[in-house]
Formats: structure tokens, C-alpha cells, sequence
């Protein structure tokens, strides 16, 4: 087993940018569901919106904003982007043990892979082939080209452009999502907008008073609960909902050896809003966690040297036992626990707080203010045959990034804009070790290369303290963004929307393998991902700026029928700089020119 490292950190960098286009995919899964509900005076917001007056909202506003609430069928038909809506019918197919990447898989040019029939496990998501987290037992790469938000707030770390579909377990709190193919309007673009966008809407307030309590079971000795409550209208203008969920799956499709990877999860939300003449406050709160296992690919065909047994720990050698592939034990067979297992741990808390106003008859003030946290980790024991000296792995990461964002909508006679821009900062931390405390350690460079390794004169194996391969390392990013975004309608039937960003992305890169493996560095014992040839990686910075226009037009050709097209050019941060699969220096990173045409 492997013993808990305490650590308090969080950094890393973002990656290069890319295009985009559509295709599609569906994939689906969930449990059967035996819900019970009950409520008073049930009312449920209308998607992505609520009773809420805020006085005189612009047209452009109601056609360009996606991120402040749903777009409706009639909005989408005028805007210039193509948008899809996932509603809480279509999301409910998924099974009421779903989560997030069951949901999108419904939705056209969604691709989505995943470990299992929850919420909780790993997904990759992809948007017309441009991919965010990871998923499948093959470990699909993520490029990190799809932003994600949730009530229009950034979910996605802006160093390392993760997001786990598993940050979003439950639906139940979730009235509505939208994907944008392609960056979309400038507006509301983020940092990583590359290849589309998701916004998770959840439930509102809402202008009535209810409750709802929710029960289910199904497949795989899946079960769970979940429950919302709306305040209704209290005095003084405030409204507020409670939202949260748990499942829990002991297993899952595959089986096998007595293990068979039980997951769990839990979200829970609250929101409460005051309005006022002209605008409205709200504070928001979101908190997730998922528990999930990783099963190992099983080989098509037996091999002599591939075992349900494993190896020896301490020699490589092959354990004598039944053949491990899909003609001797079956396509959905598992490992027992005792050869292998990984555990991945995500969660997320996010705290947000949204005012609008209308400061003046034409002018409308947007101002968002966000903290999220982000944890990953990563427990993994293999002895399936791999090199012996990664038996055991300890991953450790948070995330800390804060940020505001202001924007004006200003409507003018034939045309609406929208003008502002954000700033955020984050702090990415990443800690990683392998080791095999049955091996006596090595000196991995230097002129004693190869040979066991001795600390005070008395040899060493490795451990969690002395690893085998390792970093430490922690990335700060700071974001900078500028916006101008029109609306322009010469006449009711055509709409133009051009649009420009400046962005700005500043990273800095710090190796914090020589204070926190002393040993290991001192005495060249064991390699630093974040480096090659036995060398540490320096600290580093870079900084770079970078304009992205773009322009969408829309054609109503007749009440039925409106033909638009956009063109738009976006930048994703740099990432690389540091963790499992990144061996670049920050200073090296530049970005990449995407663009991206749509037409219908």
C-alpha cells in the first residue's frame, strides 16, 4: 500500500493552440433507474433562465451572451456560431447514475470514452476530434482544446488545461448544458476555447418554493440519492437553490478476480441571488468529489509471460497461474487487487460571484469574480510485468486560480457591444514518485551509472522518500484577456458580428525537486521527468501577447431557414512545462495559430 504524502500546493501551464471542425459520436451509459420524487409547489427555472428582471437587456446580450444563462431555440436560430442545447429530457437518458460525459454523448460531434457506468470515473471528451481529460483503459491523450464552465465560470486549470468529465458527477443538479463548436463569439471566450466550449448550467432560483428527493438502483450494485431545494422569493429580493447528489457503483461491466472497480461520488451546489432594480447579485457554490479505478487493457492473445498472477516484485519473474487475455479469460476480465490496481481521486471547489446592473438606459455592467480549487491524485500498484522499479505510484496535484471579469453591453441604434476583458492567476503544484521498496536503489547517471546506490555509506532501497522516478515542480500562470465584440443589424434578417481579443499569457515555471528530494538529487539516485539526461529542468518564464479576431455573419433567409458562417482565429495558453507527460522548458513554449472557418 502506499503511505499518504502531505502536500500543500499548485502550478503548471497551459498548451499550444489548434482548430477545429465536426464530426460525431454517441456513447451512452447509466443506471436503471427507480427514482422517487416529492415537492410543494413545484417550479423548475426555465433553462438557463429564472424570473429575474434586470431592466433593459441589449439584443446583444440576449443573441451573444452563452455564458450567463442557455441560449433559447430562437436565439441560437439568429446567432452566428453553431450551438447545441442539451436539455434535462436529453440529459435524463443518460440514467440517473450518469454524469457529465454520458450527458454530452448525446450531443452531435461529441465523442466521449470512459472508464465506467458513473459519474466518477475518467472520460476523454472530444469535439470534433480537439479533446479535454482522459479516458478508456488506453489512456487517450488530452490536449487540453476544450474549455469548460459551469454558470459560465472556468472549470479548466489555465496551466495544465485538465478537466475531468468526473468533476461533474451528478446531473441532477444540472438544468441544462450547451456546446459551442469552434472558439465562439469573443465575448465569452476563455483560454483554452480552441476546439468548442461546454457550459453546465445548473438548476436556478427560481420564483417558487420546492423540493425534490430522488432515489435510484440499477446495475452493478449501483445506487444513489439526490435532492434540490428552491427557496422561492423571500423578502428583500433574495431567491436561493440547494442542490447535491451521491452514487455509489461496487463495480462495474468488467469482472474477474475478486476486484471490480468500485466507484463513488458526491456534488453539491448552492445559489442564492438578490435582485434589484436594473440587475441582480448572486454568490455560488459548487463542491465535487470522485472515487474511481482504472482497469488495466486486457492482450487479445495468451502470452507465456503474462499471467493473472503477475510478476515477482522483487525479480520480474513471471508467477505461474492463468493466462491473462481476452481467449483465455474473457474480454471483461479484471486483475486481482493484489497484482493491480489505480486509483484516481478528482475533485473541485469552485466559489463565484456574479452582478449585473444597468448603470445607465443603454449600458449594462457584467462582473464576475471566481476562486476555484482543483485536486487530482493518483494511487497505482502494477505488477503486472512492468519495469519493477515503478511498482508503486504516488501522484499529487492542486490548483488555485482566481480571476475577475467585466465586460459593458452597450446598445446603440443598428448595433450592440459588448466591451471588457479578465485577468486571472493561478498556481499549479505537481508531485510525482514511483518506487519499489523491494529494489535496492540505483544511481541512474553519473560515472557510477547503474550501480546500487549507498547514503552515508549504507545502501538504500528505494521508497516513497527516495523514489525512482520523480518531480516536483510548480507552474504560476497569469492571464490577461481584452475584448470588443459587435453586434451589428443593418436589417432585422441580417446579423454581423465581428470581433476582437488581445490576449496575454505569462507562465513561470519553478523545479522544486532539489528541496523536496535532497537525496535523490545530491547523490544522482533515480530520474526528474522534469528534466533529461539526469539534468533538472531550470526555473523558466515566458511571456507572449497575441490578437485573435473574428467575424460571424447570419442570413434569415426566411422564418425557417438562416444560413450563417464565421471565421475565427483563438490562442491556448502554452503547456508542457512540467508533470508526466511534459518535458519542455517554459521558455521554449510558443503558441500555435488556429483558425477556425464554419459555414451551413
Amino acid at each position: 500500500m502506499l503511505a499518504h504524502h502531505p502536500r500543500s500546493r499548485a502550478t503548471r501551464t497551459a498548451c499550444p493552440p489548434l482548430r477545429l471542425l465536426v464530426a460525431s459520436l454517441l456513447c451512452a451509459t447509466g443506471a436503471a433507474n427507480a427514482a422517487t420524487v416529492g415537492g410543494a409547489n413545484a417550479a423548475t427555472a426555465s433553462s438557463g433562465s429564472s424570473y429575474v428582471n434586470v431592466g433593459h437587456v441589449s439584443a446583444n446580450s440576449e443573441a451573444l451572451n452563452t455564458l450567463e444563462g442557455t441560449p433559447t431555440k430562437k436565439q441560437i436560430f439568429k446567432s452566428t456560431q453553431s450551438i447545441k442545447v442539451i436539455g434535462k429530457k436529453q440529459m435524463s437518458l443518460a440514467g440517473p447514475a450518469s454524469g457529465a460525459a454520458q450527458a454530452l454523448s448525446v450531443a452531435p460531434g461529441v465523442n466521449v470514452a470512459t472508464e465506467g457506468v458513473s459519474g466518477a470515473p475518467r472520460s476523454s471528451i472530444s469535439i470534433n476530434g480537439m479533446k479535454t481529460g482522459w479516458g478508456n483503459i488506453a489512456g487517450n491523450a488530452n490536449d487540453g482544446t476544450v474549455m469548460v464552465t459551469f454558470d459560465g465560470v472556468p472549470m479548466v486549470d489555465p496551466a495544465y488545461t485538465v478537466w475531468q468529465a468526473s468533476e461533474i458527477p451528478q446531473l441532477s443538479l444540472i438544468q441544462a448544458m450547451s456546446v459551442t463548436y469552434g472558439p465562439g463569439y469573443a465575448m465569452n471566450r476563455w483560454y483554452n476555447n480552441i476546439g468548442g466550449s461546454i457550459n453546465f448550467a445548473p438548476l436556478q432560483p427560481a420564483r417558487r418554493a420546492s423540493a425534490t428527493l430522488g432515489t435510484f438502483a440499477g446495475s452493478f450494485s449501483t445506487y444513489g440519492g439526490y435532492f434540490n431545494v428552491q427557496t422561492g422569493k423571500m423578502g428583500d429580493g433574495w431567491s436561493g437553490v440547494v442542490a447535491g447528489g451521491v452514487t455509489r457503483a461496487d463495480g462495474n461491466y468488467l469482472h474477474g478476480y475478486g476486484f471490480n472497480n468500485p466507484s463513488k461520488n458526491h456534488a453539491y451546489y448552492a445559489k442564492f441571488r438578490k435582485t434589484f432594480h436594473g440587475g441582480h447579485v448572486s454568490f455560488g457554490a459548487y463542491d465535487a468529489r470522485s472515487e474511481s479505478y482504472r482497469p488495466l487493457p486486457i492482450p487479445v492473445a495468451p502470452n507465456a509471460n503474462v499471467t493473472v498472477n503477475g510478476v515477482n516484485p522483487s525479480t520480474g519473474a513471471v508467477n505461474p497461474g492463468p493466462l491473462y487475455s481476452q481467449q483465455t479469460t474473457g474480454f471483461y476480465t479484471t486483475l486481482p487487487y493484489s497484482e493491480y490496481w489505480k486509483q484516481s481521486v478528482v475533485s473541485t471547489e469552485l466559489l463565484y460571484s456574479r452582478f449585473v446592473d444597468q448603470i445607465a438606459s443603454n449600458i449594462t455592467m457584467h462582473n464576475l469574480i471566481w476562486y476555484r480549487y482543483g485536486h487530482r491524485q493518483h494511487l497505482h500498484y502494477d505488477n503486472y510485468g512492468n519495469n519493477n522499479n515503478v511498482l508503486n505510484q504516488y501522484y499529487y496535484t492542486t490548483s488555485d486560480t482566481y480571476g475577475d471579469k467585466l465586460y459593458f453591453d452597450i446598445h446603440a441604434p443598428y448595433n450592440d457591444v459588448s466591451v471588457g476583458g479578465y485577468y486571472l492567476n493561478s498556481k499549479y503544484a505537481s508531485l510525482l514518485e514511483f518506487y519499489n521498496a523491494s529494489l535496492p536503489a540505483q544511481y541512474a547517471y553519473g560515472p557510477n551509472a547503474g550501480n546500487n546506490a549507498t547514503v552515508n555509506g549504507q545502501p538504500v532501497n528505494y521508497s516513497l522518500s527516495l523514489p525512482s522516478h520523480y518531480h516536483d515542480s510548480y507552474m504560476y500562470m497569469t492571464d490577461l484577456a481584452a475584448f470588443i465584440q459587435d453586434d451589428i443589424q443593418p436589417f432585422k434578417s441580417l446579423r454581423i458580428t465581428p470581433g476582437v481579443r488581445v490576449v496575454s499569457f505569462q507562465t513561470n515555471f519553478v523545479n522544486n525537486a532539489s528541496s523536496m528530494f535532497p537525496v535523490n538529487v545530491a547523490n544522482q539516485i533515480g530520474t526528474n521527468g522534469d528534466g533529461t539526461g539526469g539534468n533538472n529542468a531550470p526555473n523558466s518564464s515566458t511571456t507572449f501577447s497575441e490578437v485573435e479576431p473574428s467575424i460571424g455573419v447570419n442570413w434569415q433567409a426566411t422564418k425557417v431557414l438562416a444560413l450563417y458562417a464565421n471565421y475565427s482565429t483563438a490562442y491556448k495558453a502554452p503547456a508542457g512545462a512540467t508533470g508526466t507527460y511534459a518535458h519542455l522548458l517554459a521558455s521554449s513554449l510558443a503558441p500555435r495559430n488556429p483558425r477556425s472557418i464554419r459555414w451551413v
